[in-house]
């Protein structure tokens, strides 16, 4: 079976993973070290939405896993990581970086969106974490159409004047704001 494991996923994957183990995943994953910890997420060994899920309710112990459908927390919440990517078109001079939600993913969702997303330029290398806490209703009317929800940003990380920028407030300062 090929691998959707690249190499722009290894990098990111390990941002990801690193900022998670600073944030308290290092409590989480005893026995492990912080140098096998990554090297383990550069091979690709985790599914980085479900280290998220373990870490919101590491962080904030009333945040119950649930397997109910549409839900990874009781109370109907859900957990999604993203990372970026570099776009440009022919009608744009300036690339952007990008990430979307598909309809699919937000499908059965009813509940408060967490969404970690690497903002991670290629071009530079440079890289940062962006935490978004989007309560429902608000985030389906951030959604364009056909259901997308769309994350473009700045080289620098910032994020561009999109329908979400309406909801910058939603923007977490920190993890425990995050994983309310």
């Amino acid at each position: 079976m090929a691998s959707n494991h690249t190499e722009a996923t290894a990098i990111t994957d390990v941002i990801i993973s690193e900022f998670f183990w600073e944030k308290g995943y290092k409590d989480v994953a005893q026995g492990v070290s912080k140098k096998a910890f990554l090297a383990m997420a550069e091979r690709g060994d985790f599914q980085i939405s479900s280290l998220m899920e373990n870490l919101v309710t590491h962080v904030n112990p009333k945040m119950k896993r649930s397997n109910l459908k549409g839900e990874d927390h009781v109370g109907g919440s859900e957990d999604k990581y993203m990372s970026t990517r570099l776009k440009k078109t022919k009608k744009s001079k300036t690339p952007w970086l990008n990430c979307a939600l598909s309809p699919k993913s937000l499908k059965n969702k009813n509940g408060t969106l967490r969404i970690a997303i690497t903002v991670y330029n290629a071009l530079d290398l440079t890289s940062k974490i962006v935490l978004i806490r989007i309560p429902y209703p608000e985030w389906t009317q951030c959604t364009i159409a056909g259901g997308h929800l769309i994350f473009d940003f700045y080289l620098d990380g910032t994020l561009k004047p999109t329908p979400l920028k309406r909801f910058g407030k939603w923007i977490c300062k920190d993890i425990k704001e995050f994983c309310k």
